[in-house]
C-alpha cells in the first residue's frame, strides 16, 4: 500500500470514528429523553417539563477552611432551562451582567421559530465555585433550575470544619467580580479571578430548520472573552452575522440548523489573563 492509499484509509477511519462518536451521543440523548416521555407521539405538542439530571447537588457537603469548593448541577427540560444559585435564600450574582433576557432563550424566539412546532429539548449544566472557604460560607446553597413555566430546586447544606493549616484570614483574599469572590493566597495579593464558565448548554435537540441558542455564560476578573468553535473545529468570528452569531452574553445563536451541517460538538472557551476554561455542547438537529 502506498502513502496516498494509507492517508486515504486513515481519513476514512477517522471519519467513521467521528460518526460513531456522534451517533453514540445522539443515541444517549434520545434514550434519556424517551425515558422521560418527551419523544412519545410524533407530531404532538410537547409538554413543558423540567427535571434534574444525574448531576444533582449533594444534600450535605463538609469542607475545610481554605478549601476550594465546586458544586455542580444539571437540569433538562423543554424549553431550555436556565440555572442560578441561592445562598440562604438570597440569589448569588455570578456575573456583572444582569439582564432579564438572559433568563430564557430569548434570542432564538425568532419570527420563523414562532411559526414552527419546536422540540426545545435541552440539558443545561451549571457550577458554583468558592475558591477559598471562610466561616461565612457555611449555610444552604440552592440550585434553582427554571423555565418560563416551571421551577425546581435542590439544596446543599455546607458545613465548614477545621482549617487546612495556618491563619485562613491571611490566605483568603476577597476580590469583587459581581459578588465577593474569595481567593486563596500565600501572603500576597491576587489581582484577578481566572475566567470560568458557570452555566452552559450540554445537549440540545431541535428540529431541522429552526434557530437555536446555546448557553455559555462566563465570569472572571477582568471580564473574560468568549470564543466559540463549531462542529468542524473552525473558530466562529464574534463579529460576523449570518448563520452563526455570538451574542453579547456569550451564547451562540445558530440559524436554520441542518443535520449534515450542524450535528456534533460545539466548544465554548472563556479566557482572561489569569486562566481559561472550555466546555462542550452537543447539538442534534432532527426531523
Amino acid at each position: 500500500m502506498n502513502l496516498k492509499q494509507t492517508s486515504s484509509t486513515s481519513h476514512i477511519v477517522a471519519c467513521l470514528v467521528t460518526v460513531l462518536t456522534l451517533t453514540t451521543e445522539a443515541f444517549r440523548l434520545d434514550r434519556n429523553l424517551r425515558k422521560r416521555n418527551f419523544l412519545s407521539g410524533v407530531g404532538e405538542e410537547k409538554p413543558h417539563k423540567l427535571f434534574f439530571n444525574e448531576e444533582v447537588p449533594p444534600e450535605r457537603k463538609e469542607v475545610s477552611l481554605g478549601e476550594k469548593v465546586v458544586i455542580e448541577c444539571s437540569a433538562g427540560g423543554s424549553p431550555s432551562p436556565t440555572i442560578h444559585w441561592l445562598y440562604n435564600g438570597e440569589r448569588l450574582q455570578q456575573s456583572e451582567r444582569n439582564v432579564i433576557e438572559d433568563e430564557t432563550t430569548t434570542f432564538e424566539n425568532t419570527p420563523k421559530n414562532r411559526k414552527m412546532s419546536l422540540l426545545k429539548l435541552s440539558s443545561t449544566k451549571a457550577k458554583l465555585t468558592i475558591d477559598c472557604v471562610t466561616p461565612e460560607d457555611q449555610g444552604t446553597y440552592t440550585c434553582v433550575a427554571s423555565t418560563p413555566y416551571n421551577t425546581i430546586t435542590a439544596d446543599t447544606e455546607m458545613y465548614v470544619g477545621n482549617d487546612i493549616g495556618g491563619d485562613v484570614s491571611e490566605r483568603c483574599v476577597v476580590k469583587k467580580s459581581g459578588n465577593a469572590i474569595p481567593i486563596f493566597a500565600d501572603d500576597y495579593f491576587i489581582p484577578g479571578v481566572p475566567a470560568r464558565v458557570y452555566m452552559w448548554t450540554s445537549q440540545r435537540l431541535e428540529k431541522q430548520g429552526a434557530d437555536v441558542q446555546l448557553y455559555c455564560r462566563g465570569d472572571g476578573h477582568p471580564a473574560p472573552t468568549v470564543q466559540w468553535i463549531d462542529n468542524n473545529g473552525n473558530h466562529i468570528n464574534p463579529g460576523r452575522g449570518g448563520k452563526e452569531q455570538v451574542l453579547e452574553n456569550g451564547d451562540l445563536l445558530i440559524k436554520n440548523i441542518q443535520w449534515l451541517e450542524n450535528m456534533g460538538n460545539y466548544k465554548c472557551k472563556v479566557e482572561n489573563e489569569y486562566g481559561s476554561e472550555t466546555v462542550e455542547t452537543f447539538l442534534y438537529p432532527t426531523v
